[in-house]
């Protein structure tokens, strides 16, 4: 196998993740500014944008009820794809030196 295929479905895995933890700052912008603020995101590119989106996924605090139920599956969505990273990594190198 050619080692780009692994290694270009890794690098979309990472687009859908960055996509997705950007669409969740976006509606947390909205529906929640207090935490926000205190996730230090800013509008448009920004290191504390990437900061804040890590921030979301590795907190214990459960999603809140009140957010509205798209925003809650993005976070949840989000969480998952953050946890199983590492697992598509190993995958990714491995298919990479195993082709």
């Amino acid at each position: 196998m050619d080692p780009n295929i692994p290694i270009g479905c890794g690098a979309i895995y990472i687009a859908i993740y960055y996509i997705l933890g950007r669409s969740v700052l976006n509606d947390l912008r909205l529906v929640d500014p207090d935490y926000y603020d205190y996730l230090g995101a800013t509008r448009g590119v920004s290191a504390r944008n990437s900061i804040g989106i890590v921030a979301i996924m590795l907190e214990d605090r459960p999603v809140e009820a009140s957010y509205p139920p798209v925003t809650q599956r993005k976070i949840k969505l989000a969480r998952w794809l953050f946890l199983l990273s590492p697992v598509v990594l190993i995958v990714v190198i491995a298919a990479t030196f195993l082709a």
